[in-house]
């Protein structure tokens, strides 16, 4: 007797939750690299110490969701996490952000070489989770 639901129940594999607590400690650490600058891009651009402060909201909102649940709304998410700053650091570096040109062509700060490390890490746990959770679903039909 087949007694599959319309609903998918939520994928608790322990790859999953590798998964999870690897996607979580990602998140964590972009957040982290982000507070330790955060205060000195207030006093440089508040703008720019907003967008800090934002994404740092947005990491521990990944990582509190992830500790909870897996779904590809939340992968997607965590991979913003990782792009958005990514971008940003990529456009301070060419050609500025606005009131903020200090940082063109400074691609080798130590602190913006790690927060490239633990976002491009996160990008890619984010894309390998959303395919693991395709196959997921593809198994259960």
């Amino acid at each position: 007797m087949n007694t599959r639901t319309n609903t998918a129940p939520a994928v608790s594999t322990s790859a999953d939750t590798i998964l999870r607590g690897l996607g979580a400690a990602l998140a964590i650490a972009v957040a982290q690299i982000h507070f330790l600058d955060v205060f000195d891009k207030f006093e440089e651009n508040t703008a720019q110490g907003w967008m800090f402060t934002a994404l740092i909201v947005a990491c521990l909102a990944a990582v509190l969701t992830l500790v909870h649940r897996s779904s590809t709304l939340v992968w997607l998410f965590a991979g913003l996490c990782g792009i958005a700053p990514l971008a940003g650091y990529i456009i301070s570096r060419t050609v500025g952000l606005a009131g903020a040109t200090d940082d063109i062509g400074n691609w080798t700060e130590p602190l913006g070489l790690a927060s490239i490390s633990a976002e491009v890490s996160l990008i890619l746990v984010s894309l390998y989770a959303l395919a693991f959770l395709r196959g997921v679903q593809h198994d259960r039909g």
